[in-house]
This record gives C-alpha cells, structure tokens and sequence, in this order.
C-alpha cells in the first residue's frame, strides 16, 4: 500500500497581496538598476580623461545613499512578503 502526504499551503489571493508582490519585484528590478549605474557606468564615466573630477562628483554623490536605502526597502519587503 502507497500513500501520500499532500501540504496544502495557503496562497493569498487578496489584492493587497498581488499589488505587494508587484512592488517587489519592481523594486529587485530598480535594485538591479541602481548597481548598474554605480558600478558599470560609474566606472566607464570616470575613465573618460575630458571629465572633471567635480562633475563626477556630483553626478555620483548621490547614487550610493539612494543605493543603500533601496536595499534596505527591498530587504524590509521581501521579509513582509514572507510572512503575509
């Protein structure tokens, strides 16, 4: 005699739930994006010799505060998300 064991887990299906996870994946998505800009591009812009050092500065100073935080957003959702 075979038997089976089935788990039923229980998926939400509320619109709250779907819009959540929408927000997740846009944010791994701007995530991707924002890692994209400071390493790729930071590095391909600094070694252009016409550049001032100020100019990219400037562009860049930004990028790795808004860079933490997302990561910090992301990390804060997906551990929401696991628990809903």
């Amino acid at each position: 005699m075979v038997s089976f064991i089935v788990v039923v887990t229980e998926v939400p299906t509320d619109r709250a739930y779907f819009i959540a996870k929408e927000i997740l994946m846009t944010e791994r998505t701007y995530k991707k994006d924002l890692e994209i800009l400071n390493l790729w591009f930071r590095d391909e812009v600094s070694k252009e010799e016409q550049m001032p050092e100020e100019l990219l500065s400037l562009l860049f100073s930004h990028l790795d505060p808004i860079y933490e935080l997302h990561c910090s957003f992301l990390k804060d959702i997906e551990q929401r998300m696991a628990t809903w």
